[in-house]
């Protein structure tokens, strides 16, 4: 269709849309480091520093260039903080700030749990998901990481994921575990590239999948010229 876009002008889009906080015009030169106990944990962006400005117990704002959003250290365990941070929600809420925080809203499965390493998540989130025994999901291999750093209404998200690959005999057909996937397909990889460049794949997802194929050489630098850009792309900093 004359006038549409290319795969790779697609794909590119999306990976600039999930590194949006590098890119010119975001918010990344104005925003002021948030700090816990001393370690630098974030940052925060400058739309906020108003809203913030109104809970000098829980937030302390530091002015000029070196300025800084430093939670109090009056609130000295995670309790007291979740509390403190809990009533300004509420808050917010109330006087109607932000619309997504009266909505439903997806928290990212596979997230890594206090306590558990990452091989033991990726089990387990094998067999919650996915049926996938622990026999099975343990063979999973690392592949490598993919990084990126976004910003939307909710503030500044550094996101890492960890990549492994997990070879599955022809026979073995995953099954629904705890209803947060609705239903798999197998799909043939050339239908998996066309299909991340749409909007029908969760975006880190679909870069994670992108991972994969440049790994096995599906996209490789002959057959795409944008590939060192495509290769960039996962794995900026967070």
């Amino acid at each position: 269709m004359a006038g549409s876009k290319s795969w790779a002008e697609r794909v590119l889009q999306l990976l600039n849309r999930m590194n949006s906080f590098h890119m010119q015009g975001s918010s990344k030169p104005l925003c002021k480091k948030f700090v816990v106990e001393g370690q630098e944990v974030g940052v925060v962006q400058p739309r906020l520093i108003p809203l913030l400005s109104r809970y000098p117990e829980v937030f302390q704002v530091s002015d000029g260039d070196g300025g800084q959003v430093e939670l109090s250290r009056r609130l000295s365990n995670y309790q007291q903080r979740s509390d403190a941070i809990e009533q300004i929600l509420g808050e917010w809420r109330s006087e109607k700030l932000f619309d997504c925080l009266g909505k439903w809203r997806n928290e990212v499965a596979g997230g890594l749990a206090a306590g558990l390493g990452v091989k033991e998540t990726l089990i387990k989130e094998c067999e919650e998901e996915a049926c996938i025994p622990e026999a099975i999901a343990s063979t999973a291999k690392p592949t490598g990481t993919i990084s990126y750093t976004y910003e939307d209404e909710w503030g500044v998200f550094p996101e890492g994921q960890f990549i492994y690959d997990l070879e599955l005999t022809a026979d073995f057909v995953p099954q629904v575990g705890d209803g947060e996937v609705l239903e798999f397909y197998l799909w043939p990889l050339e239908q998996v590239k066309e299909l991340i460049a749409g909007s029908e794949f969760k975006p880190n997802c679909a870069m994670v999948a992108m991972d994969f194929l440049i790994r096995h050489g599906i996209l490789d630098p002959d057959n795409e010229l944008c590939y060192h850009q495509l290769v960039e792309g996962l794995h900026r900093e967070m």
